[in-house]
């Protein structure tokens, strides 16, 4: 899906743009400028279905690892987030689709056939504001539900948040199908997106393995830190991955330990050895907080301690 995503952003930032710019230009668009951003927003509806398609499969993934884990309360709980959340997207997609439907129409055209591009979209402007109004609703539930601040939908080409009136002014009053089909199939494109995102934090609730690590972190075990000249240096080298975004606690010997970026610096003193020679042993354990409940997961750790 990786392949898709970084092909689909580049294509609507593109068109966007250009379209941002053709908006503000004096001189009218070309019948080719028109029918290139009709196609455009073919595209962007065409590769949507994809995402669409793509976020089903995570929540039938997620389905799945409930009913692995036996249906836990939790873990239906999310389940049911998850599938809230995908049915507050269709029902936006299929108002949305009635919306392209009548602008379409209304200069003549057909879903076969798309005509009178350059023509003023005749819809009406309720309808796109009470679109736009749940949208705006959507994004703001989703920060709610998925326990994640969500980007916004509304913003302008220069990544403004705007008013969801300034949002209708600004992408579909007095526009011409060519523009107004361009700005509809953006922001349906970025309501899907946002799906695969509120759905990916839900997950991350359940500690679903579809976690978002952001950041690689070496491991080293070095089986010597003091090397003699002409002798080898051998350490066991392995590699970590961090979500910062995630809530967790550290802790060593049932001892707090405070954790910067999701790695903790542990300091023990002389004192704190079991025994003043010989194997010492620590316990560290990460526990994952969620509202639903945590999930600890430990390790023993050894060290020597030698005379001078």
């Amino acid at each position: 899906m990786k392949q898709i995503i970084l092909p689909l952003t580049l294509l609507i930032i593109v068109v966007v743009l250009y379209g941002g710019y053709k908006l503000m230009a004096p001189a009218p668009l070309t019948n080719v400028e028109m029918e290139m951003l009709v196609e455009s927003a073919g595209s962007t509806q065409y590769l949507t279905s994809l995402q669409r398609k793509d976020n089903e499969r995570l929540l039938a993934g997620i389905k799945q690892f409930v009913e692995i884990g036996n249906n836990r309360d939790r873990d239906l709980q999310v389940l049911s987030t998850a599938t809230e959340i995908k049915s507050m997207t269709e029902n936006i997609l299929e108002k949305s689709a009635k919306i392209r439907l009548d602008a379409i129409q209304s200069v003549g055209g057909s879903s076969d056939n798309i005509t009178g591009r350059d023509r003023k979209a005749g819809v009406n402007e309720k309808e796109i504001l009470e679109l736009i109004f749940l949208v705006k609703s959507y994004s703001d539930t989703l920060n709610i539900i998925a326990e994640k601040k969500m980007p916004s939908i509304l913003v302008s080409p220069e990544n403004e948040t705007l008013e969801s009136f300034n949002y209708f002014n600004y992408y579909f009053k007095n526009k011409s199908l060519a523009m107004f089909l361009l700005n509809l199939s953006r922001m349906e494109n970025e309501v899907v997106n946002l799906e695969r995102k509120a759905i990916e934090a839900t997950g991350q609730i359940a500690n679903y393995v579809d976690i978002a690590f952001d950041s690689i972190v070496p491991l080293v075990d070095v089986a010597n830190k003091v090397v003699k000249n002409g002798d080898v240096y051998q350490a066991e080298i392995a590699f970590g991955a961090i979500d910062p975004d995630a809530r967790q606690m550290m802790t060593v010997d049932n001892n707090a330990v405070q954790s910067t970026n999701n790695a903790g610096k542990l300091q023990l003193s002389p004192s704190d050895f079991k025994s003043k020679t010989g194997e010492q042993s620590v316990r560290g354990a990460i526990t994952l907080l969620t509202p639903f409940g945590n999930t600890t997961y430990g390790t023993n750790h050894t060290f020597t301690v030698k005379r001078n």
